[in-house]
Parts: C-alpha cells; structure tokens; sequence
C-alpha cells in the first residue's frame, strides 16, 4: 500500500474510532487524534510550502505559548495536543463521502440557464449544496460556471460569499463545528434560525449590489443548473441528523452528522448502482479522496496546538476583556476585530481561537458564543485572502486572492452591522 493509501486507512479508522469517542465515553479521545496526527505526517509532502510554513508557524507558537504557560506555573494538559479539534475533523472527513453520492458531480450535459435570476438562483444552490457538501460545492459550481466564461470579480466574490454564508447555518461546515465545540450546551435550532435569516440577507445584499452595478454582466451570466435530484442529499442530511438529535440528544451533532453523511451516501449509491458499487466506492474514496483533505488536516491540528499553547499563555498572562453589562455590544467589538484581522490576511481560525480564552468576561450565553464564531468564520472566510474558500478560487480560475478583501468591503461591513444586531438582541431578549 502507498504511503497515501495508508493515510486514507488512518483517516477512515479516526473516523470511526471519533464515533465511537462520540457515542461512547469509554474510548478515548486520543485513538482518534493519534490516527489523525500519523496520517498528517504521512501527507506532510502533499501540502504547499505555503501551507507548510503557515502550520510551522501555529506549532511553534503554540509551543511558545505552553511554555510562557509552564513558566508562570500554569498547568498544560499536553494530552489536548493529540485530540484537539478531532471531531471537526471526523466531521470532514465523514462529510466528504457525500461527494460520492451527489449526481451534481457531473453536470455536464445539461444546459445552463441565463441572466439575473439564474445568477440569484445559483447563488442559493451554491449556499445550499454548501451547507451538506462543503467545499466540494464551491468547486463544482465554479468549474461548471467558468466553461461559459472566465469567472471574474463578480462571480468570484459572489460565489465566495454564498459558500461561506453557508457557516451562519450549518452543521456540516468546519466553522460551525468549532462553534459548536466550544459551546456544546448551545442550541443548534436557535443559532441556525438566526444564521439562515443573515445567509438569505447576505445573498440578497450580494445580488442587489450586483444586478445595479453589472446588470450587463448579469444578462449574459451562464448559471448552475439545479434539480430536485441535486437538492435531495442536503436535504436528507439535515432531517436525519435532526432525527438522530431528537431520539438520541446525548450524542454530539458533530458525531450524527460524521455517523451519517456516509451511511447516506452509501445508500445513494446503493440505490443507483447497487451494493457492491457502493462498496467499492467507499474503499476509493477512502484510498483517494480522504488523502485529498491534507490542507484541512494540517490546519485543524496545527490549530489544535496553538489553542493549547495561546490558553496557557492567556491564562498566565491574566489578560482579560473588560467586564460589561452588555455582551452583545462587547461581542460586536469581538466580531469586527476578527473581521478586520481576516481582511488584513488572519485567518478566522487563527483569530477566533486566540479569542477564546477572553470571552468568559463578556458573560456571552452559548447561543451568543456560537453566533460570534460562526458569523467571524463567515464574514472572515469571504474577505480573507488566504482563506480555503479564496485560495481554491484562485487555484483553479487564476484569480488575485489578494483582491478578495477590496472586493467584499461593503459586504463586510454590511454583515458586520447585521451580525452585530443580532448578537445585541439575542442578548437583550435573553
């Protein structure tokens, strides 16, 4: 077997071995982290050197960090080291099998409807595949989009924003998924009424400034073609994993949604192609397309080892926010700081974890953390140049990542505003 292909088997056993951790107490975190930590070094060749240097970077100074923390005799549980963020990862890895069932995988033949509605129309398929599918949905759209023509800054900036407005709502994306893990008391119901309203806002921002600014652009836009077909995976997704939630509430929604986004997508094979398809395609996707999530890998664990170190060294440091009778306002200040760091090249990962250990001042419910997070990753990730969801952009259609932040200042500011409102009055209300 391939140093790859062993990495493939390692990852599908942390996925399983994360379930079990998830379902029962009794296994230990760290068989899974362990698994992940061993497939990381085995995929180490496969990242950029750009990406090498940026985990190089987390490591070391999350190092630094555990050693301010040992130094002003703070306790360091190094055993976070291996476990650190492995549910998001499982949760990666357990959605990407839904790419095997998705008949939007090979849109070819089908004509692309035209105009400022297809525009609007693909911009909501985009949000929605988003939301089950991840980043798997902003490369098949914008490959499908760009045999028409060129994608450009509308296009680019457009579609970066749907997919990212897709964090504000879902379970499926790595961004809700580390909101979740630092409030898991929150209720997901709650954060995601509030997120889908701010999604539907934001695109409709996104298609109103366009449609003024290009409307001739608008009128010759080449669109996604959507069908029912296409929207039933999603779909499927989201009512099992609230099915599971309800009969069996002690189980972590990153757990359900790792457990069964490949359970249903093996039944969508199965369906179309039979069981022994859907075998065999498991043990592809496993061998090739698991390998594939190095990037994700590297950065979720290297992040894992700078949230260890940056919370002993906060902790030693005893730096703290202010104490304020109103936490929605001192969130808002919270928001628009990653906000701002995410245009200046931070990615909100970075951020947000370095905030974590300041934000037991502010008094914020779970509710309010989760909604801080999830609109910092999502706002952040649209206006970061050095975002997966821009660096895929400019990988695979040649667009300046750099761009991105003077593309979507208006929108920033916009949905800094709005999330800003509903941090004040969720705090109100509660």
């Amino acid at each position: 077997m391939t140093q790859r292909g062993i990495a493939g088997a390692l990852l599908a056993f942390m996925l399983v071995a994360s379930i079990a951790n998830g379902v029962v107490a009794a296994v230990p975190a760290w068989i899974p982290g362990m698994a992940a930590w061993t497939a990381a070094a085995l995929l180490w060749a496969d990242l950029s050197s750009g990406q090498r240097r940026q985990c190089l970077i987390l490591i070391a100074v999350g190092f630094a960090g555990m050693a301010i923390g040992r130094l002003a005799g703070v306790s360091v549980y190094y055993t976070r080291l291996l476990h650190e963020n492995q549910a998001i990862l499982a949760l990666i890895a357990g959605v990407s099998f839904v790419h095997m069932a998705s008949p939007a995988a090979s849109p070819h033949d089908l004509a692309s409807p035209r105009g400022a509605q297809a525009f609007l129309r693909t911009l909501l398929g985009l949000n929605l595949l988003a939301a089950a599918i991840n980043i798997t949905a902003l490369m098949l759209v914008s490959d499908h989009v760009s045999r028409s023509r060129p994608l450009g800054r509308l296009e680019a900036s457009a579609f970066s924003r749907a997919f990212s407005l897709a964090v504000l709502y879902s379970p499926f994306i790595g961004g809700m998924a580390l909101a979740l893990n630092q409030a898991p008391e929150a209720s997901l119901s709650k954060v995601a009424m509030v997120g889908l309203i701010l999604a539907v806002l934001g695109i409709g921002f996104t298609f109103v400034v366009a449609k003024k600014r290009c409307a001739e652009s608008l009128s010759e836009f080449a669109g996604y073609p959507l069908r029912p077909d296409v929207l039933w995976l999603p779909a499927a997704l989201a009512v099992a994993v609230i099915a599971l939630r309800l009969a069996w509430p002690r189980v972590p929604v990153l757990t359900a949604t790792a457990m069964l986004a490949p359970l249903i997508a093996c039944i969508g094979v199965a369906k179309r192609a039979g069981l022994d398809q859907a075998g065999a395609d498991v043990v592809a996707h496993a061998r090739v397309r698991l390998p594939g999530m190095s990037g994700e890998l590297a950065l979720f664990l290297s992040a894992g080892v700078l949230a260890v170190g940056l919370s002993s060294a906060f902790t030693a440091s005893g730096i703290t926010l202010p104490e304020t009778a109103f936490p929605g306002a001192g969130a808002a200040i919270a928001l628009l700081a990653v906000v701002l760091a995410a245009a200046a090249g931070l990615h909100p990962i970075i951020s947000l974890t370095a905030m974590i250990p300041l934000l037991d001042p502010l008094g914020l419910s779970p509710e309010g953390t989760v909604m801080l997070y999830v609109a910092g990753w999502s706002i952040g990730c649209a206006l970061c140049p050095f975002s997966g969801t821009n660096l895929i952009l400019q990988a695979r259609h040649g667009l300046p990542a750099w761009r991105f932040p003077q593309w979507s200042a208006g929108y920033g500011l916009f949905m800094w505003l709005l999330a800003s409102a509903a941090l004040i009055l969720e705090s109100i209300l509660r």
